[in-house]
């Protein structure tokens, strides 16, 4: 049925044997000299880490370190070929497996239990609603490790994670949140060598930070070439849209990430930039010839795979182009998970799916039929959000798969070696992690001074100033006059702020430089009522700071920044997601975007507005028929 399948049968001991040469060598074998210590914090930047040998690494190239692709590890290999000839059809399966869960505590969800205990599953993959502090996450890990470990045969865990940066982070309370991607792309814009340096240091204290909480994979950085400003899922979350620019900030996070002993995930292969449908909603479609995704979509994998990246995840994308039978998505295709990923790119680590439970999969096939469909065509972790019904299900249908000869079992063991290799290489079977001792250490090591001033640097390093026709900037209200901010439902605070009330990060960060600031916080979708109340507050003050996020997909945002020029007061524009909002508005005067809604990053922003600093950052992609990429004004700031 598959070339991966013929004349092997049995446990497949010989494939075995080839697949952990592969997975151990190409994908892993960087972690393993590259590993800081284990322990608590170590005060200064990661580069300067007493002892270790990271410190020399060039984060743009340069020399292959120990254990990078071109050697392999026959002790590993032997304990992974044991290891795998002892365990069952179930357990082989359940080692492809990735799920989410409910919960902030092992104990909370009995569907946790089941996965991984009866299912031996191989992997969890934590979100926001599994994180409310280091400490915690650390602890649910560990009791998650254990639970694991604790039947006969018990196999550690893979623990993934969305932390990209920026907008798209689940460890925030407690951590660090480093500038997204399209941020240090503008850095980048700005400087290559500054932009390289810090999509590596960002990669590096972001690894070391979930290697303390216990997440041993990360899924990122983006890969995809942001090249549709009209994208809606990725935009800010991609570099930019040139992909040399792409491709060297990618590497860059992947010898950052994997250089701290996290495995760092490729995603959204062959490429999810230039398209404005969301796959969470629906299946996007990529028209492009072959000639055109070499040129674009898939430069930056192939500089990730030179980089020794030890993960690809694939996109719930088509490619006619790639794959010819209609709505087969990349995922699905045997012709680009194995034939071009492995066979032509030479991939040999981890092959991942994007969630399974997304609706550009789960509206073109049967319910369970998805995830060995998947591993069919080339996966070898099967990752989903945490639907218990059709986790268990496509679990069992697998089962079922492989019983009835539909997906071979060299695929699956192959698959299966594939994610040993990954554990015994990270270490994961020499220790079993205890729960409280393990929230003591993430207490140390996350959210350090020194992490939290090299988010900030960067932060500061990518404001980017598009415009400023009226020369506003910096902005100096004089005494007494009134200063309104209106700030969106994603800026506000947890609490009010202790100092002056204020709801929204972005109020309190201008009350800073100008008391006296009114404020408004609107929905996202800024309904109507919301904008005829923010137009009553305008008449009655001076300047009016308003920020948007991803105004440029939303009608209504974009309606109220137009309906605030229109009001003749002083408008000054921060965009706090992608750069594209000024399309929608293109009379604003003064725009500023930031690439991210954090508080460091509108903090950095209003600093820049008050000429407090300069503009650092260029913009890392084009604004059509308004700005082109590499644009960007100084402002007026300080060094």
């Amino acid at each position: 049925m598959m070339a991966a399948g013929r004349g092997v049968g049995g446990h497949g001991g010989r494939l075995v044997a080839a697949t952990l040469a592969l997975t151990l060598a190409a994908t892993l074998g960087m972690l393993a000299c590259r590993r800081a210590p284990a322990g608590p914090a170590v005060t200064g930047a990661p580069g300067a880490v007493p002892g270790s040998e990271v410190a020399e690494r060039d984060p743009a190239g340069g020399d292959p370190v120990p254990g990078e692709p071109g050697g392999g590890n026959p002790v590993a290999e032997a304990e992974v070929e044991a290891l795998l000839g002892a365990m069952s059809l179930e357990q082989k399966v359940g080692q492809l497996f990735v799920t989410g869960f409910r919960g902030r505590s092992a104990a909370d969800d009995p569907n946790l239990r089941r996965f991984l205990t009866e299912g031996r599953f191989g992997g969890i993959i934590l979100f926001d609603a599994n994180v409310e502090s280091p400490a915690q996450v650390a602890r649910l890990v560990a009791q998650a490790q254990a639970m694991a470990r604790g039947v006969e045969g018990g196999v550690p865990l893979l623990v993934a994670v969305d932390q990209e940066g920026g907008s798209v982070a689940r460890l925030v309370a407690g951590a660090t949140v480093f500038p997204g991607a399209m941020a240090l792309g503008a850095i980048y814009a700005a400087d290559a060598a500054a932009g390289v340096r810090a999509a590596y240091e960002a990669a590096r204290w972001t690894a070391r930070e979930l290697r303390a909480v216990g997440v041993n994979l990360n899924l990122a950085p983006v890969a995809d070439v942001n090249s549709d400003p009209r994208n809606p899922v990725i935009g800010a979350r991609s570099f930019g849209e040139d992909p040399g620019l792409v491709a060297r900030l990618v590497q860059a996070f992947v010898r950052g990430t994997q250089d701290e002993g996290v495995l760092a995930t490729a995603k959204h292969f062959p490429g999810h930039g230039d398209t404005a449908v969301d796959s969470h909603l629906a299946l996007p479609a990529i028209p492009h010839a072959r000639r055109r995704l070499e040129a674009v979509e898939l430069v930056p994998f192939r500089a990730a795979i030179e980089a020794g990246v030890a993960a690809v995840m694939s996109g719930h994308i088509t490619f006619p182009a790639l794959e010819p039978e209609p709505g087969l998505p990349a995922t699905l295709s045997r012709r680009i998970m194995t034939g071009l990923l492995r066979e032509e790119l030479g991939f040999g680590g981890l092959a991942v799916t994007d969630a399974m439970e997304m609706r550009a999969i789960t509206d073109h096939l049967g319910r369970y039929d998805a995830a060995w469909r998947a591993v069919a065509a080339g996966a070898d972790l099967v990752l989903f959000a945490g639907d218990a019904d059709l986790v268990w299900g496509s679990y069992r249908r697998a089962l079922e798969a492989v019983r009835a000869g539909e997906l071979p079992l060299a695929r699956v063991e192959e698959a299966a070696g594939r994610v040993l290799g990954a554990k015994f290489r990270l270490g994961l079977f020499e220790v079993v992690p205890d729960p409280e001792a393990a929230a003591a250490r993430a207490r140390e090591a996350v959210g350090t001074v020194e992490a939290r001033r090299a988010a900030e640097t960067m932060y500061r390093q990518s404001v980017t100033l598009v415009r400023d026709d009226r020369g506003l900037v910096p902005l100096a209200p004089q005494p007494g006059q009134k200063v309104l901010v209106v700030a969106p439902a994603v800026t506000a605070l947890a609490e009010p702020d202790p100092a002056t009330g204020h709801r929204s990060s972005l109020a309190a960060a201008v009350t800073a430089h100008h008391p006296g600031t009114r404020e408004y916080v609107y929905p996202s979708a800024a309904p109507r009522e919301h904008r005829d109340a923010v137009r009553a507050l305008a008449a009655q003050v001076d300047v009016v700071v308003v920020a948007t996020c991803n105004a440029h997909l939303n009608p209504d945002q974009a309606a109220l920044v137009r309906e605030l020029l229109a009001t003749g007061r002083p408008v000054a524009v921060i965009a706090l997601g992608d750069p594209y909002d000024l399309l929608a508005f293109e009379a604003a005067p003064l725009y500023l975007v930031t690439y991210g809604h954090r508080p460091a990053a509108v903090a950095a922003a209003v600093d820049v507005l008050f000429g407090a600093e300069p503009a650092r950052g260029r913009l890392p992609v084009s604004l059509p028929g308004l700005a082109p990429a590499g644009h960007g004004l100084p402002g007026e700031g300080g060094s």
